[in-house]
């Protein structure tokens, strides 16, 4: 059995992208989150309060880096047929 035929099992496309769709979903959350932030401390029903929104600070996360390791140990054992 090669290398190769050990990996057949794995579906290496949902391996790699979930980790970066998790990531991507996070991001439209943290940029939701400081949208509605910006809404409830910035505007009211009658008019907006700009000068308030300049002295509170904004919460802004935002994912710059995303590092996604993947270890895998392969083990064969093998018989000795002839011992």
């Amino acid at each position: 059995m090669s290398i190769g035929d050990k990996f057949t099992g794995l579906d290496m496309e949902e391996l790699i992208s979930k980790p970066l769709k998790a990531a991507d979903e996070a991001q439209k959350r943290l940029d939701q989150s400081t949208s509605e932030f910006i809404k409830e401390v910035g505007f009211d029903d009658q008019h907006t309060k700009c000068p308030l929104l300049s002295l509170v600070p904004i919460p802004n996360l935002h994912i710059d880096d995303i590092n996604v390791e993947f270890d895998m140990e392969i083990k064969e054992n093998k018989t000795d047929e002839n011992s």
